[in-house]
């Protein structure tokens, strides 16, 4: 279903889960998200469960999440991506920032990635990370989110 029919139908769930949505200035935004949570939906009623960790500035983290984060060396890979990143970020400025902090803290690409997914969702699991990332960036959650992560560690 496209993403712009399927948002219409998830509306309404988000909005009983609490989550705010600005129907007209989120529009694009929200449709970015019913997109990427799409395919992973077997019924609409689970669309809250799939993007509870894509709404709001900050978000709980599991104990897996936390463990990953207290591990040599991600601060400063947390930090080195913090500083590296813009606002309107896109998927190859994205990519290019894990590249970057990965060839100079000399860490392999699996580190960022699970240290960046534990950081900005909360959780070692979820809907992709680079498509998360940059919608958290449009809302300026992913900043924030990652200056949360480094006060766990």
């Amino acid at each position: 279903m496209p993403a712009e029919k399927l948002v219409e139908l998830l509306i309404p769930y988000w909005q009983e889960a609490g989550y705010q949505v600005d129907l007209e200035g989120d529009r694009a935004w929200l449709e970015q998200l019913a997109a990427l949570i799409g395919p992973s939906l077997t019924r609409l009623t689970d669309a809250a469960k799939e993007s509870h960790l894509l709404f709001g500035e900050s978000v709980e983290y599991t104990d897996d999440a936390i463990a990953q984060l207290k591990l040599a060396g991600v601060k400063e890979l947390i930090q080195a991506v913090l500083e590296a990143i813009s606002r309107n970020l896109d998927e190859a400025e994205a990519k290019a920032i894990i590249d970057r902090v990965m060839k100079a803290q000399n860490v392999k690409k699996g580190l960022i990635m699970k240290s960046l997914r534990a950081a900005l969702m909360g959780a070692l699991q979820g809907p992709d990370l680079i498509q998360s990332w940059l919608l958290l960036n449009q809302k300026g959650w992913d900043k924030s989110r990652l200056l949360r992560s480094l006060a766990q560690i």
